[in-house]
């Protein structure tokens, strides 16, 4: 279907959780109930169905995309396009009475008449059917909610200045629920899609350019990048994304550019302090960019928006002065000194910070900050004494992450949340800092005791610890979380972002050696299990995920036959080490599931354990641990409230470093 769309310049979008997005999409039982009245059997598909674009109010879809404009207002016109086609699935009724897909029963429909007029005819390609419910999807292409609500904007490629031709591969699309094929319609519903698009003109660069790429970002008045704004999907914000991007080919040199970026469906609300910053990725070099005021405005979704740039662009910044790098003034700075026990070194290393943010005391800030959310949470609240901490200062060539920049680190971000550095590079200066404090050279017990910590220059939602033991532990007689960890994650959107990251990727993965409890999909292997459990026993690695359903034989059964615990919402729930089946978590929640919700007891226990051996050398019993956890639980934050809850960072990531 093309669609021809002209609308006046408007600015961007609320951000918020769309719908729920399994693959097993239970069909809203409200939204069947507002459906015609139906028999059990339901009234059946008619072979051709007809839909006249010209008479709906607002016609929704697009395969291609033309610009007019009429007395400088927006008009939309649609027409179907050769090819187009969609797909009607059958719906029954479960067990619990709920609607659900009845995968049995499925039918797509083809244009047979009407290509670029707005009436259309489709036929049926196969046989047809009856039933209670039907789900439409537009187009065909798109067979279950997941894919509808997960239809990527990410990968878009203009080839060549001022083509639209890729704007086709980003349709609009549409889901419904009804019960009678003769009120089927491509009106705007509940389920109803439609992507937008944001028009480039960009001119006034100081010399041509041959660009490769156009990022849109949201900017505060300080130039700081605002993350979040941006769908990753049509229909699913997916909570991490600092901008948008365009791959430009087939460009050559040029002093102009135009270009047509795929936006999602919904409005993009910009604060009175916001403004947009377009970036230019060239061959020649580093990226330009250029910040346009549009505090107030609105992007709005489903629309042609356009931006315009003739002046202000600027060069990405470079530092040039070096001197404070530990690699040229190998200084050691002191957050704090352990006044209790042998003393647990944390070492922080910033990453994409550059010379004048180390000089005007932001870097100092942050990795203060950062050291300070550490111990937010019990057992570190209590434990604090036993911790010695320091930082040191890395300059980076830029600031945060841009393409072809360089940091101190090599930091990067991978797919969805993952990010890693360069761990080499990240030993050698922990080697260092330890020479300075403790004047004498790292021993590989010494480096098996070291957490280090990399905060990295961005506000995206990411994280990944990576951890590794060169030491066996499988000889101490209570076993507890033996190895080095490096951690890599973002300062955050704000304090109580880079909490959540601190607590979830240091305390939990890096110093707790605790597994995820958060899942995704599918069961784990035999092979994941007995390696999983390999570790445990050798390394007391992942104490609060196990691999049975036994509440008496679970590994924290002592906890679920224990009344000092019964206040505890401790169980077994399944669903843990990123699998829906066959891996088990002790509480529905706690921070390394949501990042919120504190450390639950078999946590706190493996915790509680690695610092008594580390700080001071003993090796506690289970009751040592309960006399010391019931004496603290009344500064357990475990029922603090967070404002937003973030997606599951990446799965912790075992390293061998020598």
């Amino acid at each position: 279907m093309k669609k021809h769309i002209i609308h006046i310049c408007t600015l961007f979008f609320t951000i918020g959780l769309l719908y729920s997005c399994n693959d097993a999409y239970i069909i809203d039982e409200q939204q069947a109930t507002n459906t015609t009245e139906n028999t059990e059997t339901g009234i059946p598909l008619p072979e051709v169905l007809t839909f006249n674009l010209a008479t709906d109010s607002t016609p929704d879809t697009r395969l291609a995309f033309t610009e007019d404009f009429s007395g400088g207002q927006t008009a939309i016109t649609s027409v179907w396009s050769q090819g187009d086609s969609f797909i009607v699935l059958g719906n029954k009724r479960n067990e619990n009475n709920q609607i659900v897909v009845d995968d049995t029963k499925q039918c797509v429909y083809t244009l047979i008449d009407g290509a670029n007029t707005p009436k259309g005819t489709f036929q049926a390609n196969g046989p047809t059917f009856s039933a209670e419910y039907y789900s439409m999807y537009y187009p065909s292409s798109v067979k279950s909610w997941g894919d509808f609500c997960r239809r990527p904007l990410t990968g878009q490629i203009q080839q060549g200045n001022g083509s639209t031709s890729h704007l086709k591969d980003y349709y609009s699309f549409a889901y419904e629920i009804f019960s009678d094929p003769n009120s089927l319609t491509f009106k705007p519903s509940r389920y109803y899609n439609q992507t937008g698009c944001m028009k480039f003109n960009l001119s006034g660069f100081s010399s041509s350019i041959t660009p490769t790429a156009i990022e849109l970002s949201v900017v505060d008045n300080d130039g700081a990048i605002i993350p979040g704004k941006f769908y990753e999907f049509v229909g699913m914000y997916s909570g991490s994304e600092e901008s948008t991007i365009l791959s430009l080919k087939g460009f050559g040199a040029t002093s102009s550019i135009t270009a047509y970026m795929v936006m999602a469906q919904s409005d993009i609300k910009l604060e009175t302090d916001h403004n947009l910053r377009v970036t230019v990725h060239r061959e020649e070099g580093l990226p330009i960019y250029a910040d346009k005021p549009a505090g107030g405005k609105t992007i709005k979704g489903g629309l042609l928006n356009t931006i315009t740039v003739t002046s202000g662009w600027k060069e990405t910044y470079t530092s040039t002065d070096f001197s404070e790098d530990f690699s040229n003034k190998q200084t050691v700075y002191t957050i704090q000194k352990a006044s209790s026990g042998y003393g647990i070194d944390i070492y922080l290393m910033g990453d994409g910070f550059s010379d004048r943010q180390i000089a005007d005391g932001t870097y100092a800030d942050y990795m203060k900050s950062t050291a300070n959310c550490l111990f937010q949470e019990e057992p570190y609240t209590s434990f604090r004494s036993c911790f010695n901490i320091y930082y040191v200062n890395a300059v980076s060539v830029n600031e945060g992450y841009v393409e072809g920049g360089s940091t101190a680190f090599s930091g990067k971000f991978g797919e969805g949340t993952y990010v890693e550095g360069n761990h080499n590079k990240c030993q050698d200066y922990a080697k260092e800092i330890f020479k300075s404090v403790h004047n004498k050279d790292m021993s590989d017990e010494d480096w098996n005791n070291t957490t280090i910590i990399v905060p990295m220059n961005s506000k995206r939602h990411a994280g990944t610890c990576f951890f590794g033991s060169s030491i066996s532990n499988s000889t101490q007689s209570a076993v507890y979380g033996i190895g080095y960890s490096i951690s890599y994650f973002p300062i955050g959107q704000n304090a109580e972002h880079l909490s959540q990251l601190v607590l979830h990727e240091t305390g939990g993965h890096g110093i707790g050696k605790l597994l995820d409890e958060y899942f995704y999909t599918g069961t784990i292997s035999q092979n994941d299990i007995e390696t999983n459990l390999d570790y445990r026993n050798n390394f007391g690695w992942g104490w609060n995920v196990d691999y049975t359903s036994d509440p008496n034989q679970v590994v924290w059964a002592k906890f679920l036959n224990d009344t000092r615990f019964s206040n505890q919402g401790l169980g077994v729930f399944e669903g843990a080490a990123t699998y829906q089946y066959g891996a088990y978590r002790p509480t529905e929640n706690s921070i390394m599931r949501y990042n919120t919700g504190g450390y639950n007891a078999p946590s706190r226990e493996a915790i509680y354990y690695r610092i008594q051996k580390l700080a001071y050398g003993k090796e506690p019993n289970y009751e040592d641990f309960v006399a010391w956890d019931q004496a603290h639980r009344s500064s357990f934050n475990i029922t603090r409230a967070y404002k937003k809850i973030y997606p599951p960072t990446a799965p912790p990531v075992i390293i061998n470093l020598p």
